[in-house]
């Protein structure tokens, strides 16, 4: 067993619904599903917090990214493209700027691509918490990325050559705004 560069040996059996290892005299029993092996409450012997910890079978459906996202995280993958776009002072500046200057794709392995105006800006690393989506990464000019998804409405903040908050609606959905 390997965990961040430190590896340990131990054994393990089967008995075709369960596996357990053995490792320092400790034993950890997981689940067996088709292509996974689910251990719950892993250390709550170990260090009195529990958690839960899947392993999929590389190659299979079951390691797919999209399949360990939180819901909130899902609702965020895709296209998107800006449906309204606001300046600094929360006024509309879709006469300064097309509300569909702004297109994102946000992949289940957390990279982007976000275009302005036809051209890629970023290929950012993305991340969410808390309502906040973090994009990680150099962005043409020197400007900056973030974003905020709440109760079902995603906005991009561009600031560069301006500062913009671009309203975003799935790819080719140009009433939603969400």
């Amino acid at each position: 067993l390997e965990l961040d560069g430190d590896s340990t040996d131990g054994k393990w059996v089967n008995d075709d619904t369960t596996v357990t290892l053995t490792i320092d005299k400790t034993d950890i029993v997981g689940k067996l599903g088709e292509d996974t092996i689910v251990f719950e409450s892993i250390l709550k012997e170990l260090v009195g917090t529990s958690m839960d910890l899947k392993f999929a079978k590389e190659g299979t459906d079951a390691a797919k990214p999209e399949n360990f996202l939180p819901e909130e995280e899902k609702a965020l993958l895709g296209d998107w493209t800006g449906v309204s776009v606001k300046n600094a002072l929360d006024e509309d500046a879709s006469g300064e700027i097309s509300p569909d200057a702004l297109q994102a794709t946000l992949n289940a392995d957390h990279t982007a691509t976000v275009s302005l105006n036809g051209e890629v800006i970023a290929t950012p690393v993305w991340s969410y918490y808390s309502n906040m989506v973090s994009f990680e990464g150099d962005v043409t000019g020197g400007a900056s990325l973030y974003g905020e998804s709440k109760d079902g409405v995603f906005i991009i903040t561009y600031s560069g050559e301006g500062y913009y908050d671009f309203t975003m609606g799935s790819a080719g959905d140009k009433k939603s705004g969400s």
